[in-house]
């Protein structure tokens, strides 16, 4: 069963909640991409990617209120899991030892976890990092700089679904028969 949170396609945001958004455009985050000075993250919400892109560009600006403060000991290990406690889901502490497609990474999590959704996965994401892989180093040791699947469809298209790459915290639609890593997570 596929929810409907994880079929993410096109537009990427809720026109009724957020009327006015432009479609094909990127909108700038306040996150700076560490792995190139002058880099910014933005965000196309015509599709659901993350891109970086140089801090002089002229992209769209949509305002948050509220504060921007996570947990200084966000992440929790213990027995080879990884409890977060700012999202509280908790992740199998090593990836997968090799690449699969994403029809065998539907089954490759043991009993009671899962393959995350693409959100799941990007809050992995470490954006303060000046070198790959963009994740937690500590709680997640010799984690590859790889692509890894997420169990979230790509709506536009029946052979696509969406991955992470934590060479440098890139979101992108990729083919399901593409080999790529698995974190697990419940």
């Amino acid at each position: 069963m596929v929810c409907r949170h994880e079929l993410l396609g096109t537009p990427a945001i809720d026109p009724i909640a957020f009327p006015n958004t432009v479609d094909s455009i990127y909108y700038w985050t306040s996150s700076s991409y560490a792995l190139s000075p002058g880099g910014v993250w933005a965000l196309d919400f015509d599709w659901p990617y993350s891109y970086y892109s140089v801090a002089w560009s002229l992209e769209l600006v949509r305002c948050v209120r509220g504060s921007r403060c996570y947990p200084t000991s966000r992440f929790v290990g213990s027995n080879g899991l990884v409890t977060d406690t700012l999202t509280n889901l908790v992740w199998q502490q090593q990836a997968s030892t090799s690449d699969m497609s994403w029809t065998a990474a539907q089954t490759y999590c043991p009993s009671g976890f899962r393959l995350p959704t693409l959100k799941e996965l990007e809050s992995l994401v470490d954006l303060t990092v000046t070198s790959a892989p963009t994740v937690n180093q500590t709680a997640f040791p010799d984690t590859p700089a790889d692509w890894y699947w997420t169990s979230s469809l790509y709506a536009g298209s029946s052979g696509s679904a969406w991955s992470v790459a934590f060479s440098d915290g890139y979101s992108f639609l990729s083919a399901m028969g593409y080999s790529y890593a698995v974190r697990c997570v419940r």
